[in-house]
């Protein structure tokens, strides 16, 4: 069977409801019936119409079969707009003037120039580069078809042409870098309405999962029919619209990105746990400027996009995290060295001390599960879960679990301090581990520990 005709080849006419054609093996031909039947056509001064369409028999429109493959998808400019693609593009129509029957030629199949018949104007009408090429067909072979071929399918004529092109693309960046975008490629006649051309979709689902880029793949390809009308024309002329669905591949700027962020992050929270708040409030500040200097580095790698997207919001929301512990341990530093908390009305250092960081870690794991929540939202739960536990990410990972459950933990038993009575601490562990829970210095455990004995 010919290459040139998809496996799923239907009937080309209005209704398209034939089955698949089943080719035959026929032998080969020779030069000299090649020759004649070419200048056949040649001389034919029917053939020498090449400016005029062909005329179907019932005389309505002409029926034009379509069918593309994406043969490959090269990149996606998210800045301007375009998606750059190479396709093969496939039309199939009648065209009576250029019948021939096996007894001239021994073969169904014909190779001439496409410079030499005429061919209809459907190009790619959203394409916004190299658009002079599109209409370019002296170095474009067609195939022509025998009348027992046009029998089976209503059409003797097979044009395919490879296209590079760039089409506008319709970009969506609120949930960059786990986004999907759907781009869409627009083809129709370029003069001819509905009235003179009538275009037949061809195109079946292809399997579209080895299409792929360092950045993305094509997860899925669509196509339906449209009728536009165009108001300078007063014509209608239709349409048809392949739509493919692109998914990212994020594990770039989850290894590069999110990880390092979400560590220091709560690297920077974790301080707050250190008994001398000048030295926390050091540690936390040396962390606020590793965040910094992640979002600089790392600046050029995300899109430039005038919209709010995820990964500023996360970008912000790390930030604002680690400026709240650095401040928590400026403010007890300072309240500590005024002699304010000294004051007879005053809370008591450890106390309030617990309260700020309690509230600060627990707020830190709430905007973190907000961020990972609205992100479950748009993806699948389990590919969600893959793309974060890649085998590259699973240290760094398993190191951010560890940090999360240890501070969270210490949080809510911090909680407990504050809010529950004393003698139920004394029933639940020993003297000195309350006083331990609620952040005391350990040197005054045992004092602690005394006191209460003494009331006791």
């Amino acid at each position: 069977s010919d290459s040139s005709i998809p496996k799923d080849f239907q009937r080309i006419g209005i209704d398209g409801d034939a089955s698949a054609v089943q080719e035959e093996a026929l032998p080969n031909s020779k030069e000299a019936e090649l020759d004649d039947l070419y200048n056949g056509l040649k001389h034919n001064p029917d053939v020498a119409l090449q400016l005029l369409p062909p005329v179907p028999l019932d005389g309505g429109p002409l029926a034009v079969g379509v069918h593309i493959k994406l043969v490959k998808f090269v990149d996606l400019n998210e800045v301007v707009g375009t998606a750059k693609l190479v396709l093969d593009l496939t039309l199939f129509w009648a065209d009576d003037r250029l019948s021939f029957t096996r007894q001239l030629h021994a073969g169904d199949k014909l190779t001439i120039g496409s410079d030499l018949v005429w061919t209809p104007d459907i190009v790619v009408l959203n394409q916004v580069s190299e658009f002079h090429s599109t209409f370019a067909t002296s170095q474009v072979p067609l195939v022509l078809a025998d009348d027992e071929f046009k029998k089976k399918t209503n059409a003797n004529v097979i044009w395919t042409r490879r296209i590079n092109l760039e089409s506008r693309c319709e970009v969506n960046m609120a949930n960059f870098p786990f986004d999907t975008q759907q781009c869409s490629i627009i083809i129709g006649s370029w003069a001819a309405s509905r009235r003179q051309m009538l275009l037949i979709d061809e195109h079946r689902r292809d399997d579209a999962s080895e299409l792929h880029t360092s950045e993305f793949w094509v997860k899925n390809i669509s196509a339906f029919k449209r009728n536009v009308y165009m108001k300078k024309a007063a014509e209608r002329f239709e349409e048809i619209q392949y739509s493919f669905l692109l998914q990212r591949y994020p594990h770039f700027y989850i290894l590069n990105f999110m990880l390092p962020m979400l560590a220091v992050t709560m690297l920077t929270v974790a301080t707050m746990w250190m008994n001398n708040a000048g030295i926390r409030m050091n540690s936390a500040t040396r962390l606020l400027l590793c965040i910094v200097q992640i979002m600089n580095i790392t600046g050029n790698w995300r899109p430039p996009n005038d919209s709010d997207i995820w990964l500023d919001r996360f970008q912000s929301h790390c930030l604002a995290l680690t400026m709240s512990s650095v401040l928590q341990s400026l403010v007890m530093d300072y309240l500590i060295e005024a002699g304010l908390l000294g004051l007879p009305w005053s809370p008591k250092p450890h106390f309030l001390d617990t309260l700020l960081r309690t509230a600060v870690c627990l707020v830190t794991i709430l905007v973190f599960a907000v961020d990972l929540c609205e992100l479950v939202k748009q993806n699948d739960m389990r590919s969600f879960y893959t793309k974060f536990h890649s085998h590259s990410s699973r240290l760094v990972i398993g190191f951010v679990y560890v940090i999360f459950i240890l501070l969270g933990a210490s949080s809510v038993v911090s909680f407990l301090w504050l809010v529950l009575p004393q003698e139920l601490w004394k029933r639940i562990c020993c003297l000195g581990c309350s006083v331990i829970a609620a952040g005391a210095p350990a040197s005054k455990a045992s004092t602690r520990a005394s006191q209460v004995s003494e009331v006791s």
